[in-house]
């Protein structure tokens, strides 16, 4: 079951990300290990994360730029001008990831906050990776 209203790990996360990328038939019954040995393979994971540990909005952001193949952009430090309040503490890199994926509509933000440590639920894992797709199908 999808159960939507649960916070997504990152074994969960990676796994739908390589199924996108590559199929159900070699990807479903990989190990968690696997999944995370396969996500720092294809560069979208440079974290040493537990595969339970749930995904922050920081760490989905970072995740789903690198994805997209748009790391290097989110690394540019001196370009991002986030106008959200609780950013300033993060890393230049994190708030590159931030800008982009709010920039490109692919996490949604109510207020003037960005909540980076709140956990991502299931449904707005989803929501956000289809959005990442569509954003990837334009180019």
């Amino acid at each position: 079951t999808f159960k939507p209203q649960e916070n997504i790990t990152v074994v969960p996360l990676l796994r739908s990300l390589l199924i996108i990328k590559n199929g159900a038939s070699d990807n479903n019954s990989l190990s968690a290990e696997d999944v995370l040995k396969k996500a720092k393979e294809q560069g979208w994971l440079k974290e040493d994360l537990a595969p339970s540990q749930n995904v922050s909005r920081e760490l989905f952001s970072k995740i789903i730029i690198r994805y997209l193949g748009l790391e290097k952009i989110a690394n540019l430090d001196s370009i991002y001008r986030l106008s959200f309040e609780d950013v300033d503490p993060l890393t230049s890199q994190s708030q590159g990831s931030i800008s982009l994926a709010t920039g490109l509509g692919i996490l949604t933000v109510n207020g003037k906050n960005f909540e980076p440590s709140r956990t991502v639920t299931r449904a707005e894992a989803a929501y956000s990776i289809i959005q990442a797709l569509g954003y990837g199908l334009r180019f």
